[in-house]
């Protein structure tokens, strides 16, 4: 039994009354008394510090949960996604977003590949954002390793976690609630004040460490080839009656298909306007039928006095 469903039936049957005594009092003596749920012998042994020596060696990756922002007259929660290199503390990408997801996660991490190259390690914990199939995918062509926080270690994420505290005191605290964008905007300011600032373990600022760095550099991904292609899912799908397939519930018009074809198509998950089909990956827009009606329309081009040819098309 939970913590919290404890105190719900605590709640249910008048033993206590949600005030006196608080909520913390009552989580603080449960750690004491060692009955949380997930309490085992891992708290017992010993830690290991590691640093590795080299800029993209590891890199970390976890979620914050953020405050809520505007969207139009509601407001929803944000989420904080934070990539930072455990040699220099230097964060290689960080912004809110508005769901706890690999799509999420995978997007910032696309940007920071194209940015500063592929890292050899990428450490995360056993959340669903990041035991996806997508993410192996994405590893494996990139060749990056993928080590896990062991279940119920949280203690060996803690520089990227010292990073989340910095933000809530640094950031976050007293801030008044503002739109998604406006949000990013003012972060990406922080950011560039958190890497100039002397980091007490380095003895100097993130940025000061990343630049004078002498490790080897990583592997950058050639100019001339489409980084989203690395990102890509792939999956098979059939031609429908109507020549189209359907990937989230759209459908998308594929061009020269025959009905009850097999055919591959490559996607990426954060964009919804066009897929990418067949072997030689050509681009699929969604199904726009009013576009499509006006294929019967032959307008008159020129400026001639052809009357055969305007009353053929009245």
């Amino acid at each position: 039994m939970t913590v919290k469903r404890l105190l719900e039936r605590l709640k249910d049957s008048g033993l206590w009354n949600g005030r006196k005594p608080s909520k913390t009092a009552l989580y603080r003596f449960t750690a004491a008394e060692g009955l949380n749920r997930c309490t085992t012998n891992h708290h017992n042994e010993a830690v290991r510090t590691f640093d590795y020596p080299h800029f993209g060696d590891m890199w970390s990756a976890d979620f914050l949960h953020g405050p809520k922002v505007r969207r139009g007259t509601y407001t929803c929660k944000s989420y904080l996604c934070a990539i930072i290199d455990d040699a220099t503390r230097y964060v290689v990408a960080a912004h809110f977003h508005l769901s706890e997801t690999t799509e999420s996660f995978l997007s910032d991490l696309m940007l920071a590949v194209r940015r500063f190259g592929i890292p050899r390690r990428l450490y995360t914990d056993n959340g669903a954002a990041f035991r996806s199939a997508h993410l192996r995918s994405v590893a494996a062509k990139l060749f990056i390793a993928l080590p896990h926080t062991p279940p119920y270690k949280p203690r060996g994420r803690g520089k990227i976690e010292r990073f989340f505290r910095s933000v809530r005191d640094g950031f976050l605290s007293a801030r008044a609630p503002s739109s998604l964008q406006t949000l990013n905007k003012d972060f990406s300011e922080w950011i560039i004040r958190y890497h100039h600032t002397p980091h007490r373990i380095l003895g100097m600022s993130p940025l000061n460490r990343k630049l004078t760095d002498t490790g080897e550099s990583l592997k950058q991904i050639d100019p001339a080839a489409n980084i989203q292609d690395m990102f890509r899912l792939q999956t098979t799908k059939t031609v429908g009656a109507d020549g189209c397939v359907r990937l989230w519930k759209i459908r998308f018009e594929i061009p020269d298909a025959l009905p009850g074809e097999k055919i591959t198509v490559y996607y990426l998950p954060w964009d919804k306007n066009a897929i990418l089909v067949g072997e030689d990956k050509r681009k699929a827009k969604a199904l726009d039928t009013v576009n499509n009606a006006y294929r019967f329309d032959q307008p008159i081009r020129g400026n001639n006095n052809n009357k055969a040819g305007r009353k053929a098309h009245e």
